[in-house]
C-alpha cells in the first residue's frame, strides 16, 4: 500500500511537470508523458486501465490513424520530413494510452495544483518570449539607426506571430493563451 502512494505521489509529479512545460519545453512533453506511461506499467493496474480504453473506442481511433500516418511514410518522397511530421503527431499514439492513468491523479482534489502549474508555466514562457520580443524589436531599431547590415529582412516587426512565439508554432502558442 505504501508503494502504492508513492506512484501516486509521482505520477501527481509527474502530471504537474507535464503542465509546467506544456509551453516551454515542447520537447520535454513526449518524455513525460513516456515516463508517466511507464510509471502506469508498473503500477500493475493494465488490465484495469486497458478495459477502460476499450470502453471509449473513440480513443482507438487517434492511434489508428498515426499507424496508417506511418504507412504513408512508405509512399512519400520527402522522408525527412514525414519523420519530423510523425515525431510531431506521436501524442496522437500516446494519449490513448495515457488517458486511463488520469484516473489515478485525484483530478478533482489536485485541480488547484495543476491550474496553478499551467499558469505558471505559461506566465514564465510568455514572459520569457515578451522580453526577448523586445530585445530583437530594440536591436533592430539600433541597426537600422547606426546602419548596420541585418541578416534577415528589414523591417520585420517583431512583436507579432513566430517573432513573439519562441518555443513553438505560434498558432498552438496562442491556444495555450486562450486556454489559460
Amino acid at each position: 500500500m505504501k508503494d502504492q502512494t508513492i506512484l501516486e505521489k509521482l505520477s501527481v509529479s509527474l502530471f504537474i511537470l507535464f503542465l509546467f512545460c506544456l509551453t516551454m519545453f515542447p520537447k520535454l512533453i513526449t518524455i513525460n508523458l513516456i515516463l508517466l506511461t511507464l510509471v502506469w506499467i508498473y503500477e500493475g493496474k493494465f488490465k484495469q486501465k486497458t478495459t477502460l480504453i476499450w470502453d471509449h473506442k473513440l480513443l482507438l481511433l487517434l492511434p489508428i490513424y498515426y499507424l496508417i500516418c506511418i504507412g504513408s511514410l512508405l509512399y512519400s518522397e520527402n522522408i525527412s520530413y514525414g519523420i519530423k511530421k510523425l515525431e510531431t503527431m506521436l501524442l496522437l499514439f500516446i494519449f490513448p494510452i495515457i488517458i486511463p492513468s488520469f484516473i489515478s491523479l485525484n483530478i478533482k482534489k489536485n485541480s488547484f495544483i495543476f491550474i496553478k502549474a499551467f499558469w505558471l508555466g505559461l506566465t514564465i514562457s510568455m514572459l520569457f518570449c515578451l522580453v526577448r520580443a523586445f530585445y530583437l524589436f530594440f536591436y533592430e531599431l539600433y541597426c537600422r539607426k547606426y546602419g548596420i547590415e541585418l541578416s534577415y529582412y528589414p523591417y520585420t516587426n517583431q512583436l507579432f506571430s513566430s517573432y513573439l512565439s519562441y518555443f513553438m508554432h505560434y498558432g498552438y502558442y496562442a491556444m495555450y493563451v486562450n486556454m489559460g
